[in-house]
């Protein structure tokens, strides 16, 4: 699932690789506050608090003298978190790339135009056309209005879906939501918008009652589709980059709890050279299990180690909810 873009794979998702060992890609959650109370929020139960910003800043510097070219800052809500703009504004006069994935409620027209003029990538989280169901799905009321709104503030200040800045609207293709996908995708391309499909992956307040079939995703997706991810793109964030949580603990991606050190004990530089996790993700290529091991296509994509780890508390083993997911031996205990 996808249109026309400057961009032929999904920048969420997908960066360029560069040499082995490099680290090209951060994922930050800079806080855990946020105005909505999503059902199915990856963070539902976790401490509210702001990521140390002494530490963020050491943090990307040191990734930045290894070679970062990418960073994705999400929460909690990232435009609650004291100096986020000026923190983009900063990354980009160094040339590099920003990315932030919001709700969008608290966007301002002044906001929207920091964020074009440091040609940030921007992704307004939606899964839902009908404002009762939003009031539901996120726990608020009269946010809904905000959020459309905030899509027509950034696209007044200069972002699209073909050209830097980037807009995208990114909806989560769960249970409760699925019927409702390729109204959404219409919605998001009327309005140039790029539509990013992301997969529910069973942490936090998600539930494993909430994942969509193989088959559906897969016709979400379209006939094109050879790899479970949009724009037939796939997730290759453990080989080049790593999580960094608001407790300043490094996992592999926000969505397997593997602890691989923390700001306070350790710098970022000792935890991506020596810690065994990092090491290990780095080759997960290598390490698959599975139907993910023999997949035509798994030179390029190790399918999504979040669902897999969900699933079956093991990083290496097959994506369950992939359509090329087949049954084996070990995992033969699983039913879709």
């Amino acid at each position: 699932m996808g249109n026309s873009s400057i961009y032929q794979y999904n920048p969420w998702e997908y960066t360029p690789r560069g040499d082995k060992g490099e680290l090209l890609y951060l994922s930050v959650a800079v806080t855990t506050t946020c105005n909505f109370r999503c059902s199915f929020c990856s963070k539902a139960g976790q401490d509210t608090l702001h990521l140390d910003s002494n530490l963020l800043y050491s943090a990307l510097q040191e990734a930045i003298e290894m070679g970062l070219k990418k960073v994705e800052f999400t929460g909690g809500e990232p435009l609650l978190y004291p100096g986020i703009l000026d923190l983009i504004e900063e990354l980009s006069g160094k040339g590099i790339t920003t990315l932030l994935v919001t709700n969008g409620s608290t966007l301002s027209q002044s906001t929207a135009e920091r964020l074009a003029r440091a040609e940030a990538m921007v992704a307004v989280s939606l899964s839902t056309l009908n404002e009762e169901k939003f009031d539901a799905l996120t726990g608020t009321k009269s946010q809904f209005p905000r959020v459309l709104n905030a899509v027509h503030l950034l696209r007044k200040a200069g972002f699209g879906n073909k050209q830097v800045p980037l807009l995208s609207v990114q909806s989560v293709a769960s249970r409760e939501t699925v019927d409702e996908i390729p109204a959404l995708q219409k919605w998001a391309e009327t309005r140039g918008c790029l539509f990013i499909l992301n997969r529910p992956i069973p942490v936090g307040a998600m539930g494993m009652s909430s994942l969509i079939s193989p088959e559906v995703l897969k016709e979400l997706l379209g006939p094109q589709a050879r790899v479970p991810f949009s724009l037939d793109s796939p997730c290759n964030r453990l080989s080049v980059g790593c999580y960094i949580g608001s407790d300043a603990i490094i996992r592999p991606c926000p969505c397997i709890d593997i602890h691989a050190g923390s700001l306070y004990e350790e710098t970022l530089t000792s935890i991506w050279e020596n810690s065994p996790a990092m090491i290990e993700n780095r080759d997960i290529h290598a390490r698959l299990q599975g139907s993910c091991r023999l997949c035509e296509e798994n030179t390029r994509c190790y399918g999504c180690r979040g669902v897999a780890y969900a699933v079956f508390g093991d990083i290496t083993a097959p994506d369950p909810g992939c359509f090329r997911f087949k049954n084996d031996w070990k995992f033969r205990g699983y039913s879709s």
